[in-house]
């Protein structure tokens, strides 16, 4: 999620099987302190700090300013349960919509997100993954194109997700997301 907020940085092919994990004696380099801050949101403070390596870099991207901006504003909407605005900024930032009725597709937003985020918020609970998807095949019923980086970085989101649910399925993902958010903000 950080990779994602503050460096810009979407891996469209991140897996377990293109993730190497080293644990070095105390390298004390930037891995430790982005270890020390997973160790923090995981819970997971018994634990050396590992080495991470990304291989295959073959589908990597980063978004250019504008579409960070819309991701991140996106972004925060849904972890502050504001599916109206999700739909309204969707729908603005659109690059070609036909939405014959833009205030049912406000209406069903804010029920989805609002559907999603009340599961009391746990990975193992909240489906991310379902969200976006079920945000994707909105914005298609009601013909709102979506910009390509959006659409490619929700599906990153889905990938982090999946590894997230494997490392701690009781971490909560829109905290997460939120903390990284402020941060790369601030």
């Amino acid at each position: 999620i950080q990779m994602l907020f503050k460096d810009n940085f979407i891996h469209g092919d991140l897996h377990p099987g293109n993730i190497l994990i080293s644990f070095p004696k105390d390298s004390g380099g930037g891995v430790s302190r982005l270890w020390d801050s997973m160790k923090n949101w995981a819970n997971l403070n018994d634990h050396p700090s590992p080495q991470l390596t990304f291989l295959d870099a073959g589908i990597v991207t980063e978004l250019a300013p504008d579409a960070l901006r819309n991701f991140k504003d996106v972004f925060t909407a849904v972890v502050t349960e504001r599916g109206d605005e999700v739909a309204r900024l969707i729908l603005e930032r659109s690059p070609h919509e036909e939405c014959e009725e833009p205030e049912r597709f406000v209406k069903e937003m804010e029920e989805l997100v609002l559907e999603a985020t009340r599961t009391n918020i746990q990975l193992s609970k909240l489906q991310v993954g379902v969200l976006l998807t079920n945000v994707l095949n909105l914005s298609r019923v009601h013909r709102v194109k979506l910009d390509s980086a959006f659409t490619s970085t929700i599906l990153a989101v889905v990938i982090i997700e999946g590894i997230g649910r494997t490392l701690n399925p009781n971490l909560n993902i829109l905290d997460v997301a939120f903390k990284a958010l402020m941060h790369s903000m601030g």
